[in-house]
């Protein structure tokens, strides 16, 4: 890694202010042009206009209250939607979170499958109203099978990018497509109905993008200190979701898995000896 003292490696004579000013470019505009611009431009507002958007931030606690608990805050909020989910739509959803590949050569990202039977088993007795004992454990585990998957992916273990390689492979070599690319289960897995991304940031700035799928709900979230901020879009012309819905659930689930630790003696803070 460079140091302070190597800093003029990265300039030359080419760099600094440019000595000749900027000047506006006029572009030929015929009718042909003029006439695409329209149809590019009505996309763009229809497209927009069926993207509700929903900034929410979550204030009544952040990565403190799951640091308490000894429990990963990004596992913590991915659990979190499972339940969402499940409580606005009584099942349970194929959800994607980026996963970093930095570490590898070139790498760019994999896919941190956040459901599983964990998360199910959780999500089920908490509405169940099972013992609160037993429930904050089945959370625990979710959240540990979580964060497990999460690393995995992070060092190259997860399933998505070998399963695209080996499809890639097939089509660059003339192959027939292997026969797992034509399931149903395969179908269904890659049909995300919640698509995340955690961008972590010292600062209050909302961020996001659109959903997936026409029934996909896109979150992108920040989870800070002591609150948490969401971004939260979803399709107009599919009314099963609603991002501001999402929103009021998520905020409800928050606190009820947050109540679900207290209970359970979870959140107390151990004294210094």
């Amino acid at each position: 890694m460079p140091s302070f003292s190597q800093k003029n490696q990265f300039f030359n004579d080419k760099t600094g202010i440019p000595t000749e000013k900027p000047h506006k470019l006029e572009f030929e505009v015929v009718e042909d042009d003029k006439e695409a611009l329209k149809k590019a431009a009505k996309r763009i507002n229809d497209a927009a206009a069926d993207l509700e958007i929903k900034f929410y931030l979550f204030q009544h606690f952040g990565k403190n209250i799951p640091k308490l608990a000894k429990i990963s805050p990004d596992s913590f909020i991915q659990v979190a939607f499972q339940l969402a989910f499940y409580r606005l739509h009584g099942k349970h959803a194929p959800t994607y979170e980026t996963a970093t590949l930095r570490k590898f050569d070139e790498g760019r990202t994999d896919t941190i499958r956040s459901p599983t039977m964990d998360s199910k088993v959780f999500v089920e007795a908490m509405e169940a109203k099972k013992p609160d004992s037993e429930v904050a454990k089945l959370f625990r585990a979710a959240t540990e099978a979580h964060k497990n998957y999460a690393v995995s992916c992070m060092h190259g273990r997860g399933v998505d990018r070998h399963l695209l390689g080996l499809r890639l492979a097939a089509r660059e070599n003339g192959l027939p497509m292997p026969d797992v690319f034509k399931t149903e289960a395969y179908q269904k897995m890659m049909h995300f109905l919640i698509s995340t991304s955690q961008v972590p940031t010292r600062h209050l700035i909302p961020m996001g993008f659109g959903p997936s799928e026409s029934d996909c709900y896109g979150v992108c979230y920040n989870p800070q200190e002591h609150h948490f901020s969401f971004t939260i879009t979803t399709y107009n012309h599919y009314p099963e979701t609603s991002a501001q819905t999402f929103a009021k659930t998520l905020e409800k689930t928050l606190l009820d898995i947050r109540d679900l630790l207290d209970r359970a003696g979870q959140l107390q803070q151990k004294a210094k000896l």
